[in-house]
């Protein structure tokens, strides 16, 4: 499945702590992958749901805040809420993050990777 990953103004990765958390793009259901700067080899955390609910509560977690001075990083794409799940599973399994829960139980569902 191919899917849009969402980058800010300027064609640039989104600063999570910098982000406008009323933006209307973040009022999506989707899939999220926090990074750090150097991309790809630094995943932080990757989670799915409403994109503005859960960066709301991911920029307040200590975890998270903890990586403010390194760079903070996030992209997001809009997905079906059946599918979110195994998009998550899929990309837990093969970025290995620093921070994620387990997996869920939910089968593989491939996608883009934000960086290709």
């Amino acid at each position: 499945m191919t899917v849009e990953w969402i980058k800010c103004k300027g064609d640039t990765w989104c600063d999570l702590f910098k982000l406008d958390m009323n933006h209307s793009l973040l009022d999506i259901n989707g899939v999220f992958v926090i990074f750090g700067g150097n991309g790809v080899d630094d995943i932080i955390y990757i989670g799915c749901g409403n994109i503005k609910s859960e960066l709301n509560k991911l920029v307040k977690d200590p975890a998270i805040v903890a990586f403010k001075s390194h760079g903070c990083f996030v992209t997001w794409a809009h997905t079906n809420k059946l599918t979110q799940s195994g998009i998550a599973n899929y990309l837990i399994n093969n970025l290995k993050p620093k921070l994620n829960p387990k997996a869920s139980k939910s089968l593989n569902v491939t996608v883009n990777l934000p960086w290709s």
